[in-house]
């Protein structure tokens, strides 16, 4: 019932919005037609040098002005674009083959009923809420492959180690009350009262008697070659001039510890253990939505900086334990390199995890390589065509792939 009730409701709107002047209506007003890839990638490239202005995906009349244009991923299964001359609006449409079957739901509704149940106050009024442009203080997730160890050649004693729910440790421990927040119009570092630094122009975090991510800045090569466009400044000198200080609140995600928990004890394929691993994946991006409209919802960009910093933090002194020239390669929550095993094997919700062990690799890029140990692991990010093969070479990207791949290489895309 709530699904044909979503339903009734989009139905309504669209209604409403159909004869509502000020929104546009593609449907109707516009010149509307199915391409091929190639014609897509030529229409686009003709908006592009013709200098139609790229905006966001909107359906109000007024903020699509003359020579614009809307381009967006959707859903992983098609790419639209829409363009205004001024007097007339077009809309094109191109079909992403092969496009995998997936469940995108939400696992938050469930989990904001949880914590209101749980706790009596909703995310709101246990966290409070930042605007959007807190986002600077969110720092990207490690991506590195080192440069001393070629493609295509085999590495032997090589162990797989991953940190087990990576994000959602993080989460589950102390977290900042954005209702308790003050600006400070200097540089101060956190204290026992206010135990949370947020750095907006920079985009650093500090945690009284825990981190400041001010130094670890110098790992800067492990964020990849394009660090001039992270939104924090490689040159830190200790020149903020505001600071927001938060305190601590009274509240944890524990949710996260009870999650865990379920995706352990349940069989693989469950539903129970489908919906727990969702919810465990997917709990973090709700926080980061691009969406101006979707973030509104969960205006948590506060909380997002200060998991994904420890997350990141935590990567960095385990480098630090390893060895830089030990490291092949890292990705996110997960890394592959030499020596001796630094995890162990006792599964709980942050541990370092070793999977594999005195193990012989190949690689032909980040996130894409073979591992030969007790078991065959394959990992091929952005490649789905005879990734069966046990020969790396052979692996290559699909024809869906490598068009949503060309399209970004022209411009960045809005999924939504």
């Amino acid at each position: 019932m709530a699904n044909l009730n979503l339903l009734e409701r989009d139905r309504k709107r669209y209604l409403k919005n159909a004869h509502d002047k000020r929104y546009i209506n593609f449907r109707k007003e516009a010149d509307k037609d199915r391409l091929d890839h190639d014609t897509f990638i030529n229409k686009l490239n003709e908006l592009i040098n013709d200098e139609y202005q790229r905006i966001p995906v909107t359906t109000i009349r007024s903020k699509m002005p003359p020579k614009s244009f809307t381009l967006a991923l959707r859903h992983d299964t098609m790419v639209t674009l829409a363009a205004f001359d001024g007097t007339k609006y077009e809309f094109y449409s191109s079909h992403i083959k092969d496009a995998k079957n997936k469940d995108t739901s939400s696992p938050m509704p469930m989990f904001k009923k949880q914590f209101l149940d749980r706790t009596g106050k909703t995310l709101v009024e246990a966290f409070g809420k930042t605007a959007q442009y807190f986002k600077v203080c969110v720092p990207q997730p490690i991506y590195y492959q080192s440069s001393l160890y070629p493609n295509y050649q085999k590495l032997k004693g090589v162990c797989k180690e991953d940190f087990s729910s990576h994000y959602p440790s993080c989460a589950s421990q102390k977290l900042p009350d954005a209702n308790t927040a003050k600006v400070v119009n200097e540089y101060v570092l956190p204290d026992e009262e206010y135990e949370f630094a947020f750095y907006p122009e920079t985009g650093h975090i500090a945690i009284y008697n825990e981190l400041d991510s001010h130094k670890y800045i110098k790992e800067q090569n492990l964020y990849g070659a394009d660090i001039t466009n992270r939104k924090f400044k490689t040159d830190y000198l200790g020149h903020e001039t505001k600071t927001v200080l938060m305190k601590a609140a009274k509240e944890k995600i524990v949710e996260l510890e009870v999650y865990y928990d379920i995706k352990n004890k349940c069989l693989k394929g469950t539903p129970e253990y489908d919906h727990a691993k969702l919810f465990l994946n997917k709990f973090l991006g709700m926080f980061e939505q691009n969406d101006p409209k979707s973030y509104k919802s969960l205006p948590f960009a506060h909380l997002a900086a200060v998991i994904k910093w420890r997350a990141n933090i935590k990567m960095f002194k385990l480098i630090k334990k390893i060895g830089d020239t030990k490291i092949i390669q890292i990705v996110v929550d997960g890394l592959l390199h030499f020596g001796q095993a630094v995890g162990t094997k006792e599964k709980k919700m942050g541990n370092l995890i070793c999977e594999e062990e005195n193990a012989t690799v190949i690689q032909r890029g980040i996130n894409q390589y073979i591992v030969f140990g007790k078991e065959i692991t394959k990992c091929h990010a952005g490649l789905d065509v005879d990734i069966e093969s046990d020969n790396i070479k052979d692996w290559k990207a699909s024809e869906k792939i490598m068009f949503v791949k060309y399209i970004k290489s022209i411009i960045d895309i809005e999924e939504i």
